[in-house]
Order: C-alpha cells, then sequence, then structure tokens
C-alpha cells in the first residue's frame, strides 16, 4: 500500500521525514570527531560515523585508536601497581 502527501513546503518534507524515522525506530547520533549526523545502522553504541575524517582512515578508526589511547593514558597516570599484588592504589601525586 502506498501513501502519497502533498508536500508545499521543505518543513513539512523534513516533518514527514522525521515522523517516519521515528515511526520505524531509526536512530540518529552525532559524531563526536567530525559533529555531523549519521544514522546508528545497529543498536550498538555508536559515537562515530564511518565518513572520512581528515584523511584515509574514517572517524570510527580515529576515535576508537583516541579513546583506547586516553584510556590506557588514564589508566598508567591514575594507578600504581603494587609488585607481587594483584591490587592498584590510586598514585600520589604532590
Amino acid at each position: 500500500m502506498w501513501q502519497y502527501f502533498a508536500i508545499q513546503s521543505l518543513e513539512e518534507m523534513l516533518y514527514l521525514e522525521l515522523m517516519e524515522m521515528i515511526k520505524r525506530g531509526i536512530r540518529v547520533k552525532r559524531c563526536v570527531l567530525c559533529d555531523r549526523y549519521f544514522v546508528l545502522v545497529d543498536k550498538r553504541k555508536g559515537d562515530y560515523c564511518d565518513r572520512p575524517y581528515k584523511g584515509q582512515r574514517t572517524c570510527r578508526q580515529v576515535g576508537a585508536s583516541r579513546s583506547l589511547t586516553s584510556q590506557l593514558a588514564m589508566t598508567f597516570t591514575c594507578y600504581s601497581f603494587k609488585p607481587f599484588t594483584t591490587e592498584c592504589t590510586p598514585a600520589i601525586t604532590a
């Protein structure tokens, strides 16, 4: 069954498109790196789009490496590990 709409302005078209996306459960998110909107393909958490970002790599590839680097930097700067134990304590900075 086809539906036909008499659209008279760009605003009406955008509103109709938005309502259809909501009906179908399509989620839109903003990329953390390039600040452009993208449609989530799957239901997993996605913070980065698949568009090229300053060269050959995509936002998703650059974002994954940046988040890993920042997590590792926080881990090694915030914690000092005691030898021969599995505990970790916050590093003391003076």
